[in-house]
């Protein structure tokens, strides 16, 4: 059941817009992720390094973690792409676009527009969906090509032939060929393929094989410390006092 909100939510490093998403593009500075790493004007360049690309991943990571468990909701976003991560001023993500958003009941709420699931049925049919999706993320960030281009180099572009594609890309010595080429020879090879193993992880064909995105946070904190991004230890603490509950109706 799709969900429609009305509201934000501060999710320690990363803000969850919930509102429309055009509208709230507009109040975004730096628009959308997708726009930077696809300009529509190809000379007129734009230009993402590898330590804000990182702090990116790891802010939408955090907010995705913090939907999953943290928030007494348990939302899932299922349409998790570049298009829909926002940026301010500072580059910090803004996860938008919740159109498709569905949530599970709790034991502790009694909201309509939530529905009753299988706990596993419900992780693996929806939650370790996200984290395909945000698998293709991070692919994105790091190929710089757009998702469809991603699933062309994959041939047949279904998720087998994406799984198959990121696994053999891993074990051959061209793994360079697919990285964006300016990010290479920059000092951070050996962070690019760190993300891509997880990125890997995130797309492996069968979902009960995927990470939660809680360990896919904490391998990108490993990353992220390198660059003074705030750690996946302090979300617990920040999530409890800094979020809001949200206004929430069904459409």
């Amino acid at each position: 059941m799709a969900v429609k909100y009305y509201s934000t939510l501060w999710c320690g490093h990363c803000w969850v817009l919930i509102s429309c998403m055009k509208t709230a593009e507009r109040f975004m500075s730096n628009g959308n992720l997708y726009d930077w790493l696809h300009p529509a004007d190809q000379g007129k360049a734009k230009f993402i390094d590898w330590p804000l690309r990182v702090k990116i991943a790891h802010g939408v990571s955090r907010g995705l973690v913090w939907l999953h468990q943290n928030c007494n909701l348990r939302l899932v976003h299922l349409d998790i792409c570049s298009k829909c991560i926002l940026l301010d001023q500072n580059f910090e993500p803004k996860i938008s676009n919740f159109g498709e958003a569905m949530l599970m009941k709790s034991n502790q709420t009694d909201w309509t527009s939530s529905f009753n699931v299988d706990s596993e049925f419900w992780e693996l049919s929806f939650v370790k969906e996200d984290v395909y999706r945000f698998g293709i993320l991070l692919l994105e960030l790091i190929t710089g090509d757009d998702p469809s281009k991603l699933t062309e180099f994959s041939n047949s572009g279904d998720d087998q032939s994406l799984s198959k594609w990121v696994f053999d890309i891993s074990e051959r010595v061209d793994f360079y060929d697919i990285v964006d080429k300016s990010l290479i020879g920059r000092g951070f090879d050996l962070e690019i393929f760190q993300i891509f193993r997880v990125a890997c992880d995130c797309v492996q064909l069968n979902a009960d094989t995927r990470p939660t995105m809680l360990e896919v946070h904490k391998a990108i904190r490993t990353v992220g410390k390198k660059h003074d991004i705030k750690t996946s230890s302090e979300l617990t603490k920040s999530t409890a006092s800094e979020c809001s509950e949200a206004e929430i109706a069904e459409i």
